[in-house]
């Protein structure tokens, strides 16, 4: 999404985009930003928060900008650059079951499904209160 471009010839400004328009960028790595202490204060109060924050960043390279078909730096189309594909070994997908695999029948289904939760233990409060009926 591209808003404006500019040149030493003019600037172009969409409305709100600009059609026929992109930034081709390469981002180069990825980095923390300057380390910001963040403090929170309330006077009269004792209330002092100290915390820090960095924020992640990527750095990009801009390799070319395109207007209407045309770069604006050599003013010929933009070249794609083929990068080499790894072409992955297809497995093949069998739809047949194995004699060993045996299907699972509605009856395991249905026991999974009325499983309860666990109960929490009493003995604990039960203590409690006979400790305090003896005092």
């Amino acid at each position: 999404e591209v808003l404006l471009i500019s040149d030493a010839n003019g600037s172009m400004i969409g409305t709100p985009l600009l059609d026929n328009a992109m930034v081709l960028a390469t981002a180069v790595k990825q980095d923390r930003g300057k380390k910001l202490i963040v403090f929170r204060y309330k006077s009269k109060k004792r209330f002092r928060h100290r915390r820090g924050h960095r924020q992640e960043l990527t750095v990009l390279t801009i390799d070319d900008i395109v207007a209407d078909g045309k770069s604006l730096i050599t003013g010929q189309p933009p070249v794609a650059k083929e990068e080499p594909v790894e072409e992955e070994e297809a497995t093949p997908v069998t739809t047949e079951t194995d004699e060993n695999e045996t299907p699972v029948s509605e009856a395991d289904e249905t026991d999974t499904e009325q499983r309860t939760t666990r109960r929490r233990r009493t003995a604990n409060v039960e203590d409690t209160e006979s400790k305090a009926e003896e005092e």
